[in-house]
């Protein structure tokens, strides 16, 4: 999953303005509602992809695997999402420099990813990152 975030890279070379979603990384939010920020917002993003009812669908599936403690199952079904859907659909709709940032930041996450690969925790100021990453490629496709 440390890889699959590479693709949010392409906030990096935006102008200044519009990472100001990222301030809401920072802010002191309780961590019950940060994962009902996340859940939502990750619901609406990959909808994008398959349409709101199977992504829907598909959160449930991965909660209910979470709840039957196969973490391991949900984590793996969502990396194949990330890997074969979500991340080379984004991949076609950027340009040639965001696609650039994609790989070198793939690139330098290789090491971290192989070092944290049995200690890597997807907390809530991860959760922070995702939701603000996810409000700034909204606001990407409604200008396109």
């Amino acid at each position: 999953m440390i890889l699959s975030g590479s693709h949010g890279f392409t906030d990096a070379g935006k102008p200044l303005p519009e990472l100001t979603p990222y301030a809401f990384a920072l802010l002191p939010i309780p961590s019950d509602v940060t994962t009902a920020c996340f859940a939502g917002s990750s619901i609406v993003h990959f909808s994008r992809d398959i349409g709101f009812w199977p992504s829907m669908g598909f959160h449930v599936l991965l909660v209910a695997l979470a709840f039957a403690r196969l973490e391991y199952f949900a984590w793996m079904i969502l990396s194949v999402y990330m890997w074969f859907l979500h991340i080379p659909k984004q991949i076609s709709s950027n340009t040639e420099t965001e696609n650039k940032q994609v790989l070198c930041s793939f690139i330098c996450l290789l090491p971290i990813a192989y070092i944290m690969q049995d200690s890597f925790v997807f907390d809530t100021f991860l959760q922070k990152i995702v939701v603000s990453h996810i409000v700034i490629s909204r606001k990407k496709s409604q200008t396109h």
